[in-house]
C-alpha cells in the first residue's frame, strides 16, 4: 500500500496478517513470504533496522488432506471387492498396480497396453493425465521424469489376465477404459 517499507512494524505485520481471509491459508502463507523477502531486502539495503515479519508458522501450511496409505491386506481387500462386482472388476488390476508399484492416480489412469512389457514384469511410467476445469489434460508425470517399475510376481498373472480380458489390442489402448 502507501506505507513506506521503513514504517512497517511487527504489530502492523501481525494486524495485516490477521486480517487476511483464514480460508485462504496457502495464499496467506505466500503473501507473508513475499512480504518477508521484501523486508529482508530492505534490511540488507539499510532501509530497515530489523525484519518485522516474526509470526511463527506464517509461511507453513497444513497439508490439504491426510492421506492414509492402505496396508497390503486393505489393498487386496479393495481389489478383491472390485473384482467380485462385474461392474467394477476391470479396475482390480489398476488398484493393484497403483498400490504395489507406487503410481499416482494420474499415472495409473493413463497406462496403456504398450506400458506393460510382454511378460507383465515391468510397467513404464512415461506420462500422466490431470483434470482441470472439467477437461482431461495429458502430459508428463508430476515430476517430469519417466521410470520403469517392476511388477511384483504375485500380481503379474492378474495384470496379464486384465490385458487379455479388458484391454484392446492396440498399443495405445488404455488399461482402465470403461
Amino acid at each position: 500500500g502507501k506505507t513506506a517499507v521503513s514504517d512497517v512494524s511487527p504489530s502492523a505485520v501481525r494486524a495485516w496478517f490477521s486480517s487476511l481471509d483464514s480460508t485462504k491459508e496457502r495464499r496467506n502463507s505466500q503473501a507473508y513470504g513475499v512480504l518477508s523477502m521484501i523486508c529482508n531486502t530492505a534490511v540488507n539495503d539499510g532501509l530497515m533496522d530489523r525484519i518485522p515479519c516474526m509470526i511463527q508458522g506464517a509461511m507453513s501450511t497444513k497439508p490439504k488432506k491426510n492421506v492414509k496409505i492402505p496396508t497390503t491386506v486393505e489393498l487386496h481387500t479393495i481389489a478383491d471387492k472390485l473384482g467380485a462386482d462385474p461392474r467394477y472388476e476391470r479396475f482390480k488390476a489398476l488398484v493393484l498396480l497403483a498400490g504395489w508399484c507406487g503410481l499416482r492416480i494420474g499415472e495409473a489412469t493413463e497406462l496403456r497396453r504398450k506400458d506393460i512389457n510382454a511378460d507383465c514384469t515391468v510397467v513404464s511410467i512415461t506420462r500422466a493425465v490431470g483434470h482441470r476445469s472439467g477437461q482431461c489434460i495429458l502430459g508428463p508425470t508430476k515430476t517430469g521424469e519417466t521410470r520403469d517399475v517392476d511388477i511384483p510376481p504375485h500380481i503379474q498373472q492378474i495384470v496379464s489376465t486384465h490385458l487379455t480380458r479388458y484391454v484392446g489390442t492396440s498399443p495405445d489402448a488404455l488399461l482402465s477404459a470403461p
